[in-house]
């Protein structure tokens, strides 16, 4: 029997992947790791980056980020240089093993798409790569528009036990679906989570969260892959939805 590729773990289809009138978006990253190239870790993020890129990431600034080592007490930093758009809330980060474009107020994956693409084009020669060793995209999806998401809002196949009546008193319910292959995967974590401000308000929000990633990827290939990492993060994100969600995110906007 052939082995199963990352392509081939998830059998479902979405009707459309031109997506929804509206959305449920809290974030969306999208990920390019490369061999570690320690001179991006210096001071100053490379100067032809920065300027393929200013047009629309003119604000510059660093963060050092703490790396807790396993099995011991030591730790490390490492430096993130970060490109800042004026407007938008998009942010592109730099590590010297990884560069990422994570939005904040999605516009939809045809313009997701076209700054990832520049953002592909202008790494391409300071990574000094043939190759990523990792490509992921990642949806984090928040559902708040009623307070009772298990009524139609999310598959019954994620909520069944809050679903069932035998339960009362819920303030989370969650799960994990893990999918790998030789090449790559996919991960969906769901769940539930209520609670009450100070006036004993209940808010209740359901997750859903979906991180798809392909592994050795020609840089020649980039975007091919991103685009069917969409793909297959579209089909499960429809999966996951309830006819009443999809009735809201099909409405138009007001």
């Amino acid at each position: 029997m052939n082995q199963r590729t990352a392509s081939d773990l998830v059998a479902i289809r979405a009707q459309s992947e031109k997506g929804f009138s509206r959305s449920f978006l809290r974030t969306v990253v999208c990920e390019f790791r490369f061999p570690t190239l320690m001179e991006l870790g210096g001071d100053k993020p490379p100067a032809s980056l920065v300027k393929a890129l200013r047009h629309e990431y003119p604000i510059l600034d660093f963060s050092n980020e703490v790396t807790l080592h396993l099995g011991s007490a030591a730790q490390g930093t490492a430096k993130a240089h970060l490109l800042r758009s004026s407007r938008g809330g998009w942010l592109i980060s730099l590590r010297d093993s990884a560069i990422s474009l994570e939005a904040k107020n999605y516009p939809g994956f045809d313009e997701f798409r076209r700054r990832v693409e520049a953002v592909v084009s202008a790494s391409a020669e300071v990574i000094d790569a043939e190759f990523f060793t990792r490509v992921g995209l990642r949806y984090v999806n928040a559902i708040t528009q009623t307070d009772n998401p298990v009524a139609g809002w999310v598959n019954g196949d994620l909520v069944a036990p809050v679903a069932s009546g035998a339960f009362f008193g819920i303030s989370e319910s969650s799960g994990r679906l893990t999918l790998g292959a030789d090449d790559g995967g996919c991960v969906l974590q769901y769940g539930l989570k209520a609670s009450s401000d100070k006036d004993d308000n209940l808010s209740v929000e359901y997750l859903i969260d979906i991180d798809t990633h392909r592994t050795d990827v020609p840089v020649s290939d980039a975007m091919s892959i991103v685009d069917s990492l969409h793909a297959q993060a579209f089909s499960i994100f429809d999966w996951a939805l309830g006819d009443k969600a999809k009735a809201y995110l099909n409405k138009a906007k007001e």
